[in-house]
């Protein structure tokens, strides 16, 4: 079954925007940039280009922040996946880095990464260029 988790562009741009757009910000949104990053593997293979960008994930979702402070991870629990967080996490900090990876959910990689054939990623990619938070001036 098909998780449906909300845009990771969203997710991390609303909270600046809203910041910037209050009434009584010393900081306003006019002249503010957002340049949301994507990985992008096209080919035949999805299988074999989510387990590519599994690794790099587990690293960001589990190796980068302490368990105590973790930006990372806290955008994946935004993003609804707070088991898989965790469990990355886990795993990624005792050591156990190949089951960290393989404890990153095909929802995760699809969310924020284009990966498969053209026909796959077209649709998606054309939501990436629309979604709010996009790179662009406010």
């Amino acid at each position: 079954m098909e998780t449906s988790i909300p845009s990771p562009v969203t997710v991390r741009t609303r909270p600046v925007r809203d910041g910037r757009c209050a009434e009584n910000s010393p900081r306003r949104i006019e002249g503010f940039e957002t340049a949301p990053f994507v990985r992008a593997v096209m080919g035949p293979d999805v299988a074999a280009y989510r387990d590519a960008i599994r690794p790099e994930l587990a690293l960001c979702v589990g190796g980068t922040d302490a368990r105590s402070k973790k930006f990372s991870n806290d955008m994946i629990v935004k993003l609804g996946l707070e088991a898989a967080a965790k469990t990355i996490q886990d795993f990624y900090l005792d050591g156990k880095k190949s089951e960290a990876a393989d404890a990153v959910p095909d929802a995760l990689i699809d969310a924020i990464s284009l990966c498969g054939p053209a026909e796959r990623i077209k649709d998606p990619l054309e939501a990436w260029k629309c979604r709010e938070g996009r790179s662009r001036r406010y």
